[in-house]
């Protein structure tokens, strides 16, 4: 299936066009500024590019159900290649086992095997043959649970590197508490390239153009203060669904609450390893939005995405210092700003 858009939303739609199979649709957890299904089943994104002024988005789709199934996409055994241009040839990169195998074409119909690297994320150069990488140690481009086959955009008009993923887990893709629809994507994110302590990390950030969906107004700003280890501070977000939040300060871990008695691996606690010095200040960007919420750390070096559902309205955040690693230390909060968004449809009719 396609979905397509215009480059002032940022490659993200509230809703894609499908026919209603069977059976009633619940938007009670559908998310207002990522991309989801009207209905059935959707899984990994496929084929997205820019062309002609807009982004186009393909993705795995069941028609009939809302769970996992025959899949609209007419490649059922190939583990979805991506294809980029290198020099004068085009290079094909293809996830088969646990290794990443390259191929090279003039003619995007004939293709040769050159090399394989393993999977995960590593940072270093390819030849047009080879890739090769002095980094012993994989690293991961999200901690969180669900960021499952993301890929980027091809032709890109500004050359950044944009992906979206499938914001779901096999662990219980098949079990959410959505009601006739289920699946949805990540934001988009521009990945980049930053030196951290004398060596290269991919940092990945929210696309500059989801600002856009900022509301001109923000809902609360939060003051210098310190927050005693053992000390839950309660900053009230008022009773939206869908906000941005941005905080500078020095913690380890997250916590997720809400509905997650529907699989047994659902509800887990978050934890990261910061790329940054422990002692240096810490800044989080958070957008929530209904039931998926996506945290960027040190300006995307560190990121987390996960889904939740909530068994009523989330009307406090809370902030709290457990005192790891610095057993009866402070906490010291710097800034932060709660902001409210538009949902895309309130943004669309208000063009």
């Amino acid at each position: 299936m396609l979905a397509k858009f215009t480059p002032i939303v940022a490659a993200i739609l509230v809703v894609a066009v499908a026919t209603v199979t069977h059976g009633q649709v619940d938007d009670r957890y559908r998310p207002k500024i990522h991309f989801s299904i009207a209905a059935n089943w959707i899984n990994d994104p496929n084929g997205m590019v820019y062309m002609d002024g807009e982004y186009h988005l393909h993705y795995q789709y069941n028609p009939a159900d809302s769970v996992w199934g025959p899949m609209h996409w007419g490649i059922p055994d190939f583990r979805d290649p991506k294809v980029i241009q290198y020099d004068d040839k085009w290079i094909l990169l293809l996830a088969a086992g646990n290794k990443v195998m390259f191929y090279s074409s003039t003619d995007l119909k004939t293709w040769e095997y050159t090399s394989e690297f393993a999977t995960q994320y590593f940072v270093g150069g390819f030849d047009g043959v080879n890739f090769n990488s002095p980094q012993m140690t994989p690293l991961w481009m999200d901690w969180g649970v669900d960021n499952y086959a993301a890929i980027s955009f091809f032709n890109e008009p500004s050359g950044r590197a944009v992906n979206m993923g499938w914001m779901n887990n096999w662990d219980y893709a098949n079990g959410l508490p959505t009601i006739g629809w289920r699946g949805q994507m990540t934001l988009p994110r521009v990945m980049d390239l930053v030196l951290v302590n004398g060596q290269l990390r991919l940092a990945s950030n929210p696309a500059p153009e989801l600002r856009t969906l900022f509301k001109n107004e923000t809902y609360q700003t939060v003051p210098n203060q310190v927050v005693e280890a053992d000390q839950v501070l309660e900053i009230p977000t008022g009773n939206s669904s869908l906000l941005h939040t941005e905080f500078t300060f020095d913690t380890r871990t997250m916590g997720i609450g809400g509905f997650v008695d529907f699989a047994p691996n659902f509800s887990r606690r978050i934890t990261a390893t910061r790329e940054r010095s422990s002692t240096e200040a810490i800044k989080f960007e958070i957008y929530w939005d209904v039931t998926a919420v996506e945290v960027f750390i040190d300006g995307g070096l560190t990121c987390m995405t996960a889904l939740f559902y909530p068994d009523e309205p989330y009307t406090i955040l809370e902030v709290r210092h457990h005192g790891a690693g610095n057993p009866g230390g402070t906490l010291v909060i710097s800034s932060g700003s709660i902001r409210s968004l538009y949902a895309m449809d309130e943004l669309i009719n208000k063009k």
